[in-house]
């Protein structure tokens, strides 16, 4: 795949952002917040799941200035196509 076709197929996909929490009404306003300024919000679980989270977001920003892939960059989950093989 060229990188132009790269460019095009990632400009489909929204950035995810990661939230979690313990309160349903808490979560339901940022989930809704998030998408409504154009994030895919995920559902991180518990509020004790915020210990997770928070490194994921230190490796985004090592990757972005210190590992030199700039700060256009995000985390992003894929799920495979159902009956898709997936290495282990």
């Amino acid at each position: 795949m060229s990188h132009s076709q790269t460019e095009r197929l990632c400009a489909d996909l929204l950035s995810e952002v990661f939230y979690a929490g313990d309160e349903a009404g808490a979560k339901d306003t940022v989930r809704r917040l998030a998408g409504s300024i154009g994030f895919e919000p995920v559902d991180g679980g518990p509020l004790a799941n915020a210990r997770y989270l928070e490194p994921l977001g230190m490796l985004n920003i090592w990757l972005g200035y210190v590992g030199g892939r700039g700060t256009n960059i995000a985390p992003r989950w894929d799920t495979a196509p159902s009956g898709a093989p997936v290495a282990v």
